[in-house]
């Protein structure tokens, strides 16, 4: 018999991890975003390790703090993603775990944290995993500076990922880039204050600009044309010139349905090459809002004249988003805003070639590229799984460069950004859970905040 039970416990000892130890369930509760978790309502309860409080990093808690994770060749990615807020409400899980103490240990594998890796070993508040759930310590290193989290004591934890205070990352001209302050509640989307930033790539130094009235408007602006369009016996002209037959929807606008259409139109100079942005909308008879556009139609003028771009489908919420030009090429952003109404907003990528060839970039992993800037002569874009809005992935997901080809190359990795640009080779990133402005070259930080 006592052989038997000195077998069981040599058995019970060998289940146990080597570096195995002890910690304790938070004693507290711990309520983030309106949701109150502890050690009685949650299969992973929060914990208590040299008197700092671990979270569980679950797929809904995760979410629900603004970040996403991912697993891939056997490492841990973490990454704010500050639109996933309030997108899921995670219920406790079952079954409860109502132990007062739990087995962990400090995970050794690898973990990326906003697209670097973490040297866990040399941290002194260790990431942990316990029962194969990865813990991260809610210090004001993680918590705040790299999660963007508000946290407060008053005798339960509270995390809140709501910051009162923001700025909004307005445009980048040449190495000037502009911010402007919002102070904001938690339903509040506009600017409460006209106050600018003003940061300087060239010297890295941040100014207080004054006041400015934020601009509202969506994508690029153009000249307007819309006093030099007209239709004639369903043909669209320009300065009289014919551009392309739209009778069928002059019909339809005109008929018993409908009082008539607006018609809208704007000029791009895209380096040697002209775009002109033509749009319709039919007009009811009692207003409709969020309808977008009835009709969407693109021309480009590479020295022979204006001609119709074909291959491409505008829908109804389709806005000309960003412009460049590289080596003879145009690169357009164009950006569906009918996530209002619809669904996600996407961004798609096409490119003009100096022939008027109408080519679409596509990858894929990405069903969303968003255009950003020029870096060494290639384009550079922001490429996610989805909209931000939807899903992003903190390990396929980043910052690439459009080779020749059209393949991508990546250039950094997934960060929740709120704003970039690139000057002399750089790309500089917003991050806006920091109030920062980070330069990838050099991995230096700006503060963005007077």
């Amino acid at each position: 018999m006592k052989k038997l039970i000195a077998l069981l416990f040599m058995m019970a000892l060998c289940c146990v991890p080597a570096h195995a130890f002890e910690v304790d369930v938070a004693p507290y509760d711990i309520s983030f975003d309106f949701v109150t978790i502890n050690g009685t309502n949650t299969q992973y309860p929060p914990l208590v390790y040299k008197d700092v409080t671990y979270f569980p990093m679950t797929y809904e808690y995760v979410r629900r703090l603004g970040l996403t994770n991912s697993w891939h060749n056997g490492a841990f990615y973490l990454a704010c993603a500050k639109s996933y807020e309030n997108e899921y409400t995670p219920e406790p899980h079952g079954p409860v775990n109502t132990a007062a103490r739990l087995q962990c240990e400090v995970a050794d594998y690898p973990i990326y944290v906003n697209g670097r890796l973490l040297d866990n070993s040399a941290e002194e508040y260790p990431v942990l995993n316990c029962g194969g759930i990865t813990y991260f310590p809610l210090t004001w290193r993680f918590a705040t500076e790299e999660f963007g989290l508000d946290i407060s004591w008053d005798g339960r934890l509270g995390i809140q990922s709501h910051n009162e205070t923001r700025y909004i990352f307005d445009k980048a001209e040449d190495s000037t880039a502009y911010f402007f302050l919002r102070i904001v509640d938690f339903y509040s989307s506009y600017p409460q204050t006209d106050k600018i930033l003003i940061f300087d790539a060239a010297t890295g130094e941040v100014s207080d600009g004054g006041a400015k009235e934020y601009d509202y408007t969506r994508g690029v602006r153009g000249t307007s044309i819309s006093d030099r369009l007209s239709v004639s016996d369903g043909i669209l002209m320009l300065d009289g010139q014919r551009l392309s037959d739209v009778s069928d929807f002059v019909e339809q606008s005109e008929g018993a349905q409908y009082y008539s259409y607006d018609m809208y139109g704007s000029l791009h100079e895209i380096g040697d090459c002209r775009l002109i942005d033509v749009k319709f909308s039919r007009i009811f008879p009692m207003p409709i809002m969020g309808r977008g556009w009835d009709k969407s139609l693109w021309f480009i003028n590479s020295g022979d004249g204006f001609r119709e771009v074909e291959g491409i489908e505008l829908g109804s919420f389709d806005v000309l988003e960003n412009i460049l030009t590289i080596g003879g090429k145009s690169y357009i952003e164009v950006r569906n805003y009918g996530a209002k109404y619809l669904g996600p907003e996407t961004s798609r990528l096409f490119c003009i070639t100096p022939e008027g060839g109408l080519e679409q970039i596509t990858d894929e992993d990405h069903g969303n590229i968003e255009l950003i800037g020029e870096m060494y002569g290639k384009p550079v874009v922001r490429a996610t799984w989805k909209s931000e809005r939807r899903a992003v992935s903190a390990v396929n997901d980043g910052f690439f460069y459009v080779e020749e080809d059209r393949s991508l190359t990546r250039l950094y990795p997934y960060v929740c950004s709120k704003g970039e640009f690139t000057y002399n080779d750089h790309l500089y990133l917003y991050l806006e859970y920091k109030k920062v402005l980070l330069d990838t070259a050099t991995g230096e930080e700006y503060k963005i905040e007077l």
